[in-house]
């Protein structure tokens, strides 16, 4: 009979090496992984806002709408739209336009198309009662053959269970009889930490820090990272505030704080700490060559700031480098 599966979550502010854990981890043995990113559970529109709808925010409109947007996100990330992403970075080089949705996640093709569909549905069928023909003035523009469907307000935990297995299900029709865990590194799954224990009460959080101003250096090289070096040090800033409200509130057991330079630097004690904390006493055999001391960029700030820049963004990320002891 095979185990039953739960999540590991790896996040931290995004740049912060979170791939890259995620990565060698997904290596060990009793590990299974899909996309890198799986985003939908945090996302807008996503599992979460699902929940709300359906239990303390509920109302017929408020559920019916939340179901189709979440059932429109997942269609939306089931395949990739490789030529409509590459058709925008043609046209984005004459007007600034984004690419198309979610255009490389493919879930579908990780998990299998068919069991992709048949799963969404199954959510859908338990969180309704059916559906009516028609329509209410939120309903989505130009839909063709509208329905509505019919809910009832859940109980937070039953609602919860029933997202929670959804994700579990799926992931453990691509598992092997001895998998432990799933995993994937949406990094700011950390700062929903407390939300995602309601639809995982297993999960695991592996939070991956690295220094704050190669954070902010690395931001600026990524198209959603923002042009503005004092701007990103404050988005960072507020990401690590909101972690240190959600920490309180999760049982200590759930998460792990990892610096990136000590998995580097220090490959045998970190590893040991990753293994110990999850706690099932095996041999992972994760392959930490993934992390090399020469590939973490360091200090790329140095040079890619500026004078100013290095002094603002010092300033406001001040306590979050004594935090975690990079003065």
């Amino acid at each position: 009979m095979q185990n039953p599966i739960s999540p590991i979550f790896v996040g931290g502010t995004g740049r912060s090496g979170t791939t890259a854990v995620f990565q060698a981890i997904a290596t060990g043995r009793g590990f299974v992984s899909a996309a890198p990113e799986l985003r939908v559970h945090i996302d807008p529109k996503g599992a979460l806002d699902l929940l709300d709808a359906m239990s303390d925010n509920w109302s017929p409109y408020q559920a019916d709408s939340a179901i189709h947007e979440f059932a429109s996100l997942m269609r939306t990330c089931r395949r990739s739209n490789r030529a409509m992403a590459g058709l925008a970075r043609i046209f984005g080089q004459y007007i600034p336009i984004s690419p198309w949705r979610y255009a490389g996640l493919s879930l579908g093709s990780h998990f299998g198309y068919s069991t992709y569909d048949r799963k969404l549905q199954e959510l859908v069928s338990a969180l309704t009662l059916g559906v009516s023909k028609g329509f209410w003035a939120g309903t989505r523009s130009f839909s063709t053959r509208p329905i509505i469907y019919e809910t009832k307000p859940l109980q937070r935990n039953h609602a919860a269970r029933v997202i929670g297995e959804f994700f579990n299900n799926l992931y453990s029709s691509i598992s092997g009889q001895y998998d432990l865990y799933w995993i994937e590194s949406s990094p700011y799954s950390i700062i929903h930490a407390d939300k995602l224990l309601e639809l995982f009460p297993n999960a695991k959080f592996i939070h991956v820090v690295r220094f704050p101003l190669d954070v902010v250096a690395s931001y600026l090289r990524m198209h959603w990272g923002g042009t503005d070096a004092k701007l990103v040090a404050s988005r960072l800033a507020h990401i690590h505030e909101r972690w240190q409200i959600v920490r309180k509130k999760i049982p200590g057991s759930s998460y792990l704080e990892v610096r990136l330079e000590d998995i580097a630097d220090d490959t045998n004690s970190s590893w040991k700490r990753i293994t110990g904390f999850l706690d099932r006493g095996d041999d992972y055999c994760f392959d930490s060559k993934l992390i090399r001391p020469d590939a973490l960029n360091r200090n790329r700030w140095q040079h890619d700031l500026t004078e100013q820049s290095i002094t603002d963004a010092y300033r406001i990320l001040r306590t979050v480098i004594d935090e975690y002891d990079y003065a």
